[in-house]
């Protein structure tokens, strides 16, 4: 995923201090790029043959059907396969049940699949496809981006194309006469709820659609019914003799998402004191939502520290998190966390577990130190 802070109306990406955690090595760049289909381009540009062009959509249509029972479009699959983050049933629903308006940019079409906000994140996502139902290329990124640089599903649709997949998207437009289209789509909080940090990525579902993923923090939504977001949708063509844009559609409108309500809090209290590299853990408040749970720590700092040593401190790995058998809890669908040193010597820092319920007791580890939180 790109992790970015946001531009002004979704443009101009701010790389974050701080990144993602790392991506499991078997991903790669499986979830960095897109893929699409084929057809004939207009007169004066190289084509690829009628009965050539033919052929090859036969292959896709083949390749669509072994690739989408692999990976089906949504936040659910895209956590599971490309994170191995369980996405809890009730947020499942939640997304499965969204609203799903449709708008049409240029000559793209977006259906706003999943729309999900708990007072933390804001989770969208939205299918791509050409309106007229002809076959194009669809990319995040057609500069220095490759065609099967999209794990199994890049390399299968370079495989169709008949291209080696570290094919650029400029060459694969250029050897099949494909118009090729750069995508981008998200929801933005509106400015009092806007938390800042954002990520964003793109993927093929298997079937020739691009599906736009973006997750942004908010904050301050307390006593809010719905979260108040400007949608972002952008198509630009790209000529693929030099990679400039030849047209650009953009549609920008105000929305509403409901916001899931908090289903259940609880604050656990160590049995004994444990520091870690002079913190010491004074508890740990939780709050459970549809999406999963939100573990807060709550630490006190040594005398010394500064809000910049703090942020040197490397929080998130100072005390481990388990259950009584000591098992970590399964990463939430968040991928992230967050950080609070503005009130020195007290800290907070913020992680989000998967699960259905609150559990009945937490254990800290800190080094060979384990400790109970009732």
């Amino acid at each position: 995923m790109i992790h970015e802070h946001r531009g002004a109306a979704g443009e101009g990406p701010v790389p974050l201090l701080r990144a993602l955690p790392p991506v499991p090595e078997d991903v790669g760049e499986m979830v960095r790029r897109t893929a699409a289909s084929v057809r004939q381009e207009r007169a004066g540009h190289r084509v690829v043959p009628r009965i050539a062009v033919i052929a090859l959509l036969l292959v896709l249509v083949t390749m669509t059907v072994a690739v989408a029972a692999g990976l089906s479009m949504g936040w659910a699959s895209f956590l599971e396969q490309h994170y191995r983050v369980a996405v809890p049933p009730l947020a499942r629903e939640a997304l499965d049940s969204a609203a799903a308006p449709v708008v049409t940019v240029g000559p793209l079409t977006f259906t706003l699949t999943e729309r999900l906000a708990d007072g933390h994140y804001l989770w969208h996502s939205a299918v791509v496809t050409a309106t007229d139902g002809a076959p194009v290329l669809l990319t995040d990124e057609a500069g220095d981006s490759r065609v099967g640089s999209s794990g199994e599903q890049g390399r299968a649709l370079a495989s169709a194309l008949g291209i080696p997949p570290e094919t650029g998207w400029l060459e694969a437009a250029r050897l099949t006469g494909l118009p090729l289209y750069e995508v981008r789509a998200l929801a933005t909080p509106e400015t009092p709820y806007d938390g800042f940090d954002a990520m964003e990525e793109a993927l093929p579902d298997g079937t020739g659609r691009l599906v736009c993923f973006s997750q942004s923090a908010i904050t301050g939504t307390e006593g809010l019914q719905a979260l108040p977001v400007t949608c972002f949708l952008r198509v630009s063509r790209i000529d693929p003799d030099t990679g400039e844009v030849l047209e650009k559609w953009v549609e920008q409108f105000p929305d509403s998402i409901p916001l899931s309500p908090r289903l259940a809090e609880r604050t656990y209290h160590p049995e004994t004191p444990v520091t870690a590299e002079g913190y010491r853990l004074e508890g740990i408040d939780a709050a459970q939502y549809v999406t999963g749970i939100y573990l807060t720590l709550r630490l006190t700092a040594p005398p010394d520290a500064t809000e910049d040593s703090v942020w040197e401190s490397n929080l998130w790995s100072l005390f481990t998190l388990t259950d009584a058998e000591g098992t970590p809890f399964p990463e939430g669908m968040s991928l992230t966390g967050s950080l609070s040193a503005e009130h020195l010597p007290e800290v907070t820092v913020t992680v989000m577990i998967s699960g259905e319920a609150l559990p009945d007791a937490l254990w800290a580890g800190a080094g060979e130190t384990r400790v109970l939180l009732r």
